[in-house]
């Protein structure tokens, strides 16, 4: 089963979205991650009673996916840090709150609107935000989630981050990136290209938006996420097919890359990933144990400033 999402999930518009899988009990992987590790892609959700979903929503996920839930997944695969990304079904103050209980082990990526104020951005860098997500992420041409962060936001809240430091992480298919790079590179701040670009293994590595997603890691332009193995997938378990595209990242630039999970993989509602089997692709990535470090733990630290 690959990883590609439920696009038919109904919310807002005549119905409650789909609940999610759980993710799966977690184990410990063969690969021992280096002291100081960083998983640099997770969520956390929290109680609705107190944090209520926007009706507009892609997706219902389970309950309890806390930061207690994502302590006892790091512990199992030997992870020390987090930066948690917030989704768009709940408000910034999940993450907020998330921050705050383990300050010195998470940072934080924000998912905000135009209007945000400059009040509200500093109280989330206090507590350890260092970028906001866009939601640029289209197949066909159509949107595949709704909600989230959109360009309008981007373009409202880019010169007011700028003097926070913080950088544009943009969700997109690695086809619309020549479409959006001249905008995003315009605002002068770092950018961070989710999950390897969202391509597909059936495409090649040689496909014209993957080539261009590897030259601009390679100038220095964008860092990549080497997160999602199975959501890139075609051929499913164990993702073996994503190997090439996240070697071919780490080698256009081992400076501009980072490591993530995805937990708890939202949207699967047949078969969630192994966390401990996506983590155990790493040596067939990384071969050279400088590169699994910065991979992990100086990329992590330069990049969210741990």
């Amino acid at each position: 089963m690959n990883g590609s999402v439920n696009t038919t999930t109904t919310g807002g518009h005549g119905g409650e979205p789909r609940l999610c899988l759980p993710p799966l009990p977690p184990r410990r992987p063969q690969f021992v991650p280096p002291a100081g590790s960083c998983d640099c892609h997770v969520h956390v959700f929290g109680d609705p009673a107190r944090f209520p979903y926007e009706g507009d929503r892609s997706f219902t996920p389970e309950l309890g996916l806390d930061l207690a839930a994502l302590g006892r997944l790091h512990r199992t695969l030997g992870i020390a840090k987090a930066v948690i990304v917030q989704t768009g079904i709940q408000s910034p103050d999940v993450v907020l709150e998330a921050l705050r209980a383990e300050p010195d082990r998470l940072r934080g990526v924000a998912v905000l609107r135009g209007d945000t104020s400059d009040r509200r951005l500093d109280e989330l860098n206090e507590a350890g935000v260092r970028g906001i997500r866009i939601n640029l992420f289209r197949r066909a041409g159509a949107a595949v989630y709704r909600g989230g962060a959109g360009p309008d936001d981007l373009a409202a809240l880019a010169p007011r981050i700028k003097r926070l430091g913080w950088h544009i992480q943009a969700w997109l298919d690695a086809d619309d990136l020549p479409q959006w790079a001249p905008t995003l590179l315009s605002y002068g701040l770092q950018v961070v290209v989710d999950h390897m670009g969202r391509i597909t293994t059936d495409r090649g590595v040689d496909s014209p938006g993957f080539v261009h997603l590897c030259e601009m890691v390679r100038r220095g332009e964008v860092w990549c996420k080497l997160s999602c193995a199975d959501r890139i997938s075609v051929a499913g378990t164990p993702y073996s097919d994503a190997v090439p595209y996240a070697r071919a990242l780490l080698e256009a630039n081992r400076d501009r890359v980072v490591w993530g999970t995805d937990w708890p993989h939202v949207n699967y509602y047949d078969a969630v990933p192994d966390d401990a089997a996506l983590l155990d692709l790493v040596p067939t990535i990384a071969t050279d144990a400088a590169d699994v470090d910065r991979l992990f733990v100086a990329n992590p630290r330069q990049l969210y400033g741990f």
